[in-house]
């Protein structure tokens, strides 16, 4: 599919060749593939990237700013400042699942928080996972087809395959916050000795002083 509209041969044989390696290194690493739960978060990580970033820096420099493939601390590193990607349902409150996740030696760190809930396809403006990522590739591809190469690599990497169980999986998206994390920031910031993980709820009515408009 990839090939088939590539002229040129040695082209064609390079794109074959990019797409096996990728696959290979996917197949070695074991990883684990997306339930429906890591459909969410992928969801409102590739809506940030194409609706915040893409306009803003373009899509090479923003694709290199998406961490969370390589299970970095935080999704996404902008220069200087860390972004961890947060979705909620009708509960105001979001799930801290690592003592990291809201811990960083950068200049800055914000919660970019996405209300995700689910839909069927007959409810207007609902996005399918499937859809909505051939979107963003056809997007890409417009621009550069080597950046395409690298998102669809890092899917590869954030353990993304194309399952057409996903097909009946449509999501609406609601409103968007965004907080940046002070030092009074209602957050764990320490962990005594012997404590091995940690996952906490943060309740977003008690973070309204926190709220910004923009990261940079």
């Amino acid at each position: 599919k990839k090939t088939q509209n590539i002229a040129n041969e040695e082209k064609a044989m390079n794109i074959l060749l990019h797409r096996l390696d990728s696959w290979r290194k996917f197949l070695k690493s074991r990883k684990k593939i997306l339930d429906k739960r890591g459909l969410v978060g992928l969801l409102a990580e590739l809506y940030f990237l194409k609706n915040e970033l893409f306009p803003k820096f373009g899509i090479k420099q923003s694709l290199s700013f998406w961490r969370a493939p390589y299970q970095e601390k935080q999704d996404f590193i902008i220069h200087d400042n860390a972004v961890e990607i947060k979705t909620k349902g009708s509960q105001n409150k979001i799930t801290i699942s690592s003592f990291e996740q809201l811990n960083t030696e950068l200049n800055n760190l914000f919660i970019y928080v996405l209300t995700v809930t689910d839909s069927s396809s007959s409810i207007p403006n609902s996005l399918n996972i499937l859809e909505y990522i051939e979107n963003i590739k056809r997007e890409i591809a417009i621009v550069d087809v080597e950046c395409l190469f690298e998102f669809e690599k890092l899917l590869l990497e954030y353990g993304y395959l194309n399952n057409p169980e996903f097909e009946k999986l449509y999501f609406f998206v609601g409103e968007k916050s965004l907080y940046k994390v002070e030092e009074d920031f209602p957050k764990i910031s320490n962990i005594p000795l012997g404590i091995d993980n940690l996952t906490y709820k943060i309740d977003l009515n008690s973070c309204i002083k926190f709220q910004v408009k923009k990261i940079m």
